[in-house]
């Protein structure tokens, strides 16, 4: 089995006649990994790897696996894979480390939209992405995408802080936007007070969101972007 495989996340999809596996390295990006062995036994914790994203294509049945494509050195794929029959789309990152003392803090940089050409296994740059943006889902040729907004970058000593970071994520604002990856046009679908909390789901056409503190689900139709209310008696989660 190779090595790609054993180590890392993995992301596994079907796609016409084939299933499809990319393999990459943890994101290490958040964490910290403390350098050094001390007297008392602190273990080093190793968050990084020197083994690129690798794309396999197989039969149904997992059969005639073959490499059809790997990424560059130092990148990590995070999420998932979206195919529009002729290219597949997945999220990528660069990983920086910072060193103060004994602890190395691991951050992500560069991150951007990828599509990937099915049959020649070509590579290319779509869209650049925020450091906290993640794809909820899609709809025709629209990436919808959240991310926090702070109102300004975090500084490494803010990310850490469990205090400060916790009064910045509780004044930010959520925003999920629907990005057309052919023309780059952005529309914003909602903006939620992180103070609030919810959950998303993007399905069959429509974007839902639901709230801990309101009843009421809110619907938005990600071809008209008109939004209505579905009335609950209670409070509902919408992921379950």
């Amino acid at each position: 089995i190779p090595e790609e495989i054993l180590y890392g996340g993995l992301y596994l999809f079907g796609d016409g006649e084939y299933l499809y596996l990319a393999a990459s390295p943890y994101d290490a990006a958040g964490t910290s990994t403390v350098e050094t062995i001390s007297d008392s036994g602190i273990i080093n914790i190793n968050t990084t790897s020197d083994t690129p994203p690798v794309l396999y294509r197989m039969n149904l049945d997992g059969t005639n696996r073959e490499k059809i494509h790997t990424l560059p050195d130092g990148v990590i794929v995070e999420g998932d894979f979206f195919s529009d029959g002729n290219y597949f789309y997945t999220v990528t990152k660069k990983l920086e480390a910072e060193t103060e003392g004994n602890t190395t803090y691991t951050k992500g940089y560069d991150k951007k939209l990828i599509r990937i050409d099915r049959e020649s296994g070509k590579e290319e740059d779509v869209l650049s992405l925020g450091t906290d943006a993640t794809i909820l889902g899609c709809y025709g040729r629209s990436l919808i995408l959240a991310e926090n907004d702070y109102g300004k970058e975090l500084t490494q000593e803010e990310i850490f802080d469990d205090n400060a970071f916790r009064a910045a994520y509780e004044n930010s604002v959520y925003k999920i936007t629907s990005v057309n990856i052919d023309t780059g046009a952005v529309t914003t679908l909602k903006e939620i007070d992180q103070s609030q909390l919810h959950t998303e789901l993007v399905k069959d056409g429509c974007l839902y969101i639901s709230y801990e503190k309101d009843t009421g689900i809110d619907k938005i139709d990600l071809a008209s972007f008109e939004q209505t209310t579905i009335p609950t008696e209670k409070n509902y989660n919408i992921d379950y």
